[in-house]
C-alpha cells in the first residue's frame, strides 16, 4: 500500500513520447515492446479488416505499403498466421493511422465552395477583425441552422492565426474541454490521465498561448459548463489571445447575466455581442436574412439548378428562423435532387433542374412525422424578395 504521507511528484509531461501524446484517429495504443494481450490479438485483426474494407483498400496494396507479402497480411487478418503475429499487427496498426491521417488531410485540402457573403458571414468577419486588433471576448449568437458552424470553419481555413474548438455533448465538462483545447493548439506532451496535476496542465496551455496573438473560436459554446467558461476567461486575461464565442441565444443568457458574480465577471470582459438574426425575421416584419441572390449562389451549382418556383419555396423556408434555416434547405435540395434523378431516370452526374414539386416530394420523403419537418409559420405581410 502506498504511503499517503509521501508527497506526490508532479508528472514531467515533457517525457511523454509524441506517439503517446498525439491524438490517434483510428490506431490502437499498443505496447512498444513485449507481447500483445490475448484480447488485442483477437480483436485487432477484425478491426483492421473492417477499416480495409470500408476504405476499399486491396489487402495486396496494404501489404506492399508495409513491406510484407499479400498472403502474410491475409493470414494475419484471418487469424491463421503461424509467424510473428504481433509484429505484423503493429505494422498494420501504424498503417491504419497513417492512412486515416492521409484521408483526413485530403478532406481538409479539398476545394471548398465559395462562401456566400451574407449578413451572417459579414458579422463573423467583423468580429474576427476586431478581436485580432484588440484582443478580448466577442459573442456571436443566433438560432440553429443559419450557418454559424460554416462561418467558424471559414475563419479557421482562411486565417492562419485562428484555432477552432467545436463543443460536442461529450466536451461540456472542464476536463474534456481542456483536453480538446490542448489537442487543438497542438500542445505536445499533453495526455489527460488520472493523477495529473491540473495546475501544471493549465499553466502549460496558458504558456503555449501567451504572446501568440491567436484567435480562439469556440463553436457551440452554450454547451460549456461554468468552470470551462471561467478557464476561457482566464486564458483571455493571462495570455492575451482573442476569444470568439459562438452559440445559441442561451449562450448570451449564460455569459451576460449579472445576477451572479461569476457571470458578471465574464460579461464585463465582452467587447462585442452580436445577435446574428436581429431584425432579420421576415415572419415578424423584418428583413430577409438570405436574399434571392444569396439563395441562387448557395444552391445553384453544376449538379443543381433551382427553377423560379423552387427559389420562392426555398426563400420561404430558409428565412424561417428557428426551423433549421440553411441546414433544413440544404437537406431538402439534396433529397429533391435524388428524387428527381430517380423519377426522370437521369444521369447521376448531370445538372438537375429542381422545381417546387420536387421539393414537396422530398419533404414528404423526409417527414416521417410532423415533428421532423414542422409546418412553417405564415409571414405577417408579403414582402417582395430582393436580389
Amino acid at each position: 500500500m502506498r504511503d499517503t504521507n509521501q508527497p506526490r511528484k508532479a508528472p514531467n509531461l515533457d517525457n511523454y513520447k509524441d506517439t503517446e501524446a498525439r491524438r490517434l484517429l483510428v490506431a490502437w495504443r499498443l505496447p512498444e515492446r513485449g507481447p500483445l494481450s490475448a484480447e488485442q490479438r483477437r480483436d485487432l485483426p477484425a478491426y483492421i479488416k473492417k477499416l480495409v474494407e470500408e476504405w476499399g483498400c486491396p489487402q495486396s496494396a496494404v501489404a506492399k505499403q508495409i513491406g510484407l507479402s499479400g498472403p502474410v497480411v491475409s493470414a494475419v487478418l484471418a487469424g491463421s498466421y503461424a509467424g510473428d503475429t504481433d509484429a505484423v499487427l503493429r505494422k498494420l496498426n501504424i498503417w491504419a493511422e497513417t492512412e486515416a491521417r492521409r484521408r483526413e488531410a485530403a478532406k481538409r485540402s479539398a476545394p471548398r465552395g465559395e462562401l456566400v457573403r451574407c449578413h451572417v458571414v459579414e458579422q463573423f468577419i467583423k468580429a474576427a477583425e476586431l478581436i485580432a486588433v484588440e484582443p478580448g471576448i466577442a459573442l456571436l449568437y443566433g438560432p440553429s441552422g443559419i450557418g454559424k458552424t460554416a462561418c467558424c470553419e471559414h475563419l479557421r481555413d482562411t486565417l492562419p492565426h485562428v484555432v477552432l474548438v467545436t463543443i460536442t455533448e461529450g466536451d461540456t465538462t472542464f476536463q474534456a474541454f481542456r483536453a480538446k483545447l490542448a489537442r487543438a493548439i497542438e500542445l505536445k506532451g499533453y495526455r489527460p490521465r488520472a493523477g495529473h496535476v491540473s495546475l501544471t496542465i493549465d499553466e502549460r496551455i496558458l504558456d503555449h498561448l501567451r504572446g501568440t496573438h491567436w484567435i480562439l473560436v469556440v463553436d457551440e459554446a452554450h454547451r460549456l459548463m461554468m468552470r470551462a467558461r471561467r478557464f476561457l476567461r482566464d486564458i483571455v486575461d493571462k495570455s492575451g489571445v482573442g476569444l470568439l464565442l459562438v452559440g445559441t441565444v442561451e449562450l448570451r443568457d449564460l455569459v451576460t447575466a449579472d445576477c451572479k458574480p461569476d457571470f458578471g465577471q465574464f460579461s464585463s470582459r465582452i467587447t462585442l455581442c452580436v445577435n446574428l438574426a436581429e431584425g432579420k425575421n421576415m415572419y415578424a416584419g423584418g428583413d430577409r436574412l438570405y436574399t434571392m441572390d444569396h439563395i441562387r449562389r448557395l444552391f445553384n451549382n453544376r449538379l443543381v439548378r433551382l427553377l423560379p418556383d423552387a427559389e420562392r419555396e426555398i426563400d420561404r423556408q430558409i428565412n424561417a428562423l428557428g426551423f433549421g434555416s440553411v441546414r433544413r434547405c440544404l437537406t431538402l435540395v439534396r433529397y429533391a435532387r435524388r428524387v428527381a434523378v430517380k423519377a426522370r431516370d437521369l444521369d447521376a452526374n448531370s445538372q438537375v433542374a429542381i422545381g417546387a414539386a420536387d421539393l414537396r416530394a422530398a419533404e414528404e420523403l423526409l417527414a416521417t412525422s410532423s415533428d421532423v419537418m414542422p409546418t412553417l409559420p405564415a409571414a405577417r405581410a408579403p414582402v417582395a424578395a430582393t436580389a
